[in-house]
């Protein structure tokens, strides 16, 4: 999540994928929230080390398992149908993560996906709250990735020094402090990272 506030958001029709990447190129990163287009803000560093610790984590995970693979500040996008070239919408959390059977078939489905944004919805997601992100700012994204059918949401907050995990039950959430163990559970067997280490 960004550190700073952004410029006033733009509303958008449906844009093509085309359209999307060289918005993306030429304007700077930006998000696609209920029909409206949200510029996306650099981190600071703080945020960035944080982030980057998970990363590490997560990509130590994925080369040892091959369970999937761990993207960085990477968007993805939904569109009208599967083989519509229209973008109804857009995230970019800080991580995301896309299980190993999901990624492959969509490669395999998608020739040309590496000259686009990913268009799948990923497995984990991972968003470190920054000091101006407001309560309803987050809940509202929550709610989102879990209406698109995100499965994990890890919501990194630095400023109390813990870590809530959402799933698809909206009725449940867990609530990590700094001195206990974030797991990946059934999603990610095995993985572990101590919240001390995230904030050292």
């Amino acid at each position: 999540m960004t550190d700073t506030p952004v410029s006033t958001d733009v509303s958008t029709n449906q844009m093509t994928i085309e359209e999307f990447v060289r918005l993306y190129d030429t304007e700077g990163a930006f998000e696609i929230i209920d029909g409206e287009r949200k510029p996306v803000s650099p981190t600071v560093a703080g945020h960035n080390y944080i982030a980057k610790i998970i990363l590490a984590a997560l990509i130590k995970y994925e080369q040892q398992t091959g369970v999937g693979e761990v993207f960085f500040e990477t968007p993805y996008i939904q569109l009208d149908t599967f083989d519509s070239q229209w973008v109804t919408g857009s995230k970019v959390p800080d991580l995301l993560f896309v299980l190993a059977d999901s990624l492959r078939t969509y490669r395999e489905e998608t020739p040309d996906w590496k000259a686009k944004p990913l268009i799948i919805i990923p497995d984990v997601v991972v968003e470190v709250v920054s000091q101006n992100d407001l309560y309803s700012d987050i809940a509202k994204k929550i709610a989102i990735y879990q209406d698109e059918g995100v499965s994990l949401i890890w919501i990194v907050d630095p400023q109390t020094e813990n870590v809530t995990v959402h799933t698809q039950d909206r009725n449940q959430s867990t609530q990590l402090t700094k001195t206990m163990v974030l797991q990946g559970g059934d999603l990610l067997p095995d993985f572990e990272l101590k919240l001390m280490d995230v904030f050292a």
